[in-house]
């Protein structure tokens, strides 16, 4: 299934069909539905080139600034390097999360960047943390220029989904989100655990106030 986002041109590849090989960057949270995507787009004859990571600010030595973040998930960001350098075996890039939460839409819209305007930006200078993606992204691609594609592990949040098609589009990447609407949570779960082989920790439970 190849779509077409009607807000940006950009191709979204699900997991029911397989395309021209492409080398990817993936995006890992440090949990199972990142991870598991990631599988997949390598299961679909994709190379997995390296991975990137959005952390927290770090206050100190042992201590993450965890800020509420829309579209970021920040808890066991720690463990993240270890699973790539030790598990993965690729390059790791991570840059921290200096913006905030600042478009709230649901359609990400970055045309009023750099204006008077811009609506991604708060009085006091601070940037949407989407445009941390972007920086991030953009640094890997200067490394490895032979990068066409990004892969996510969202899996039901449009705000997630087109927030990641609007950066990948701007950089000229196809986003390969193979967990998009898959199945039934439920199935979704038993797949990661029982076919992907993963074993996931809880360790954090978190619900909105």
């Amino acid at each position: 299934l190849l779509l077409k986002s009607s807000h940006h041109n950009i191709n979204t590849y699900s997991y029911r069909y397989q395309y021209h090989a492409m080398k990817f960057i993936a995006l890992l949270s440090g949990g199972k539905d990142s991870i598991y995507s990631t599988l997949q787009a390598i299961e679909n004859g994709h190379d997995l080139v390296c991975c990137a990571h959005l952390a927290p600010v770090q206050k100190d030595k042992h201590n993450l600034e965890e800020e509420e973040s829309y579209m970021y998930q920040t808890a066991g960001s720690e463990a993240v390097r270890m699973q790539v350098e030790e598990c993965m075996g690729v390059p790791f890039y991570v840059r921290e999360i200096s913006g905030r939460s600042v478009n709230t839409a649901l359609v990400y819209d970055d045309t009023t960047i750099g204006s008077g305007l811009d609506v991604n930006k708060e009085e006091d200078g601070v940037s949407d943390e989407v445009e941390d993606l972007y920086l991030l992204l953009q640094q890997i691609l200067r490394e490895h220029p032979e990068i066409t594609a990004v892969s996510s592990g969202a899996i039901l949040s449009t705000y997630q989904r087109t927030r990641i098609e609007n950066v990948a589009s701007r950089l000229n990447l196809s986003s390969l989100s193979y967990l998009w609407r898959m199945s039934c949570q439920r199935t979704l779960l038993d797949s990661i655990l029982d076919d992907g082989g993963i074993e996931a920790v809880l360790v954090r439970v978190a619900c909105p106030p």
